[in-house]
């Protein structure tokens, strides 16, 4: 991994504050099937301990953005959108994401 400790700290800092965002909005639409994800995230994420072991909390921190995607699909849903996929992020921003090798 070519992250150093500090952009570690940054990523978990970001997820915490986008995983804020999903809350409040589920409590916002009363959406239950996200507020199952967003409980797995934040306790994904809670394992995370970026200030102590930065590169083991990656793997912690991964977990937790993945079910926060499945809460903002389960947000999408009863708003009878499309499905988020992170691939057209990647698409639309010209960025690549990473660990998309265990993808």
């Amino acid at each position: 991994m070519e992250a150093e400790a500090f952009d570690v700290r940054k990523a978990y800092e970001r997820i915490a504050r986008l995983l804020s965002m999903i809350k409040e909005m589920a409590a916002h639409e009363e959406a239950r099937g996200a507020q199952v994800n967003i409980d797995k995230s934040s306790a994904e994420l809670a394992m995370a301990v970026p200030e102590e072991e930065p590169f083991e909390s990656v793997k912690y921190m991964d977990r937790a953005l993945s079910f926060a995607h499945h809460a903002i699909n389960d947000l999408l849903l009863g708003k009878g959108s499309r499905l988020h996929n992170p691939a057209d992020y990647e698409r639309h921003y010209n960025s690549i994401h990473p660990f998309k090798e265990d993808w």
